[in-house]
């Protein structure tokens, strides 16, 4: 071996050598990192910079500028907050990503931006289901996927934007709709308000008139809404 190979072989081990010990040291510095993160006391686990925990156990935060008083939950993302009703149990098994979403919520799954998940009653709130963006959720076993939804009765679900639904078992598919009668179903967009017996109504309205185009009431009729109804059956070709 020649004097250039000896030094080459040399660098290189001193170079392989240096290079472990960058991983050994990134690898404690992490370790310590996280452990200077967890909150005395408690088995939290933050992440990240500026987030927040109380002594509830198992509660992980990755991200920034989030606090969280849930057992076994999940906080993901920045500025979220998973709070405690006064005089309500702990809160458990609550999964948060995105950014500021508020939940008051156990066993829940919030994901997307400024999301409100609230208790409006003295009931928990719990298996609360949201996607997307600025939906409030205000009852228990809520669901919403979309954006500045409204769901306050119990079981309710929208899909969409901009749906209020606020009765128990309520449905709202569509864009600007509002449910009001329990176990109904509300398609479209904008429907006119809804009275009782009402069971399905097909919104064709606007933001500046509401208006329905087909209900179905309970004890099966169907309205129309032209006065002068146009139900075609296609074309009958005789034989």
């Amino acid at each position: 071996m020649n004097l250039r190979d000896f030094k080459s072989k040399s660098i290189r081990i001193t170079f392989m050598k240096i290079r472990k010990s960058l991983v050994m040291l990134s690898s404690v510095a992490l370790l310590v990192g996280v452990i200077a993160w967890s909150p005395p006391n408690s088995e939290d686990v933050v992440v990240g910079t500026s987030s927040m925990t109380s002594p509830t156990g198992a509660l992980l935060i990755v991200g920034s500028g989030s606090s969280g008083k849930a057992k076994g939950s999940l906080i993901v993302g920045r500025d979220h907050m998973i709070s405690e009703g006064s005089g309500q149990g702990e809160r458990l098994g609550t999964i948060v990503s995105g950014t500021e979403n508020t939940v008051d919520a156990t066993s829940s799954l919030v994901s997307g931006s400024n999301n409100q998940v609230l208790s409006a009653t003295s009931t928990e709130p719990r298996n609360v289901g949201v996607i997307g963006a600025n939906n409030l959720i205000g009852t228990v076993h809520g669901y919403a996927i979309g954006y500045t939804n409204v769901v306050s009765g119990d079981y309710g679900v929208a899909l969409g934007a901009s749906n209020t639904v606020a009765s128990g078992h309520g449905r709202a598919l569509g864009s600007g709709l509002s449910v009001t009668q329990d176990n109904s179903v509300a398609l479209g967009i904008w429907n006119a308000p809804m009275v009782t017996g009402d069971l399905l109504v097909v919104g064709n309205g606007s933001s500046t008139a509401r208006s329905t185009a087909m209900t179905v009431k309970k004890d099966g009729s169907v309205l129309l809404g032209k006065a002068q109804g146009d139900i075609s059956m296609g074309i009958y070709t005789g034989e």
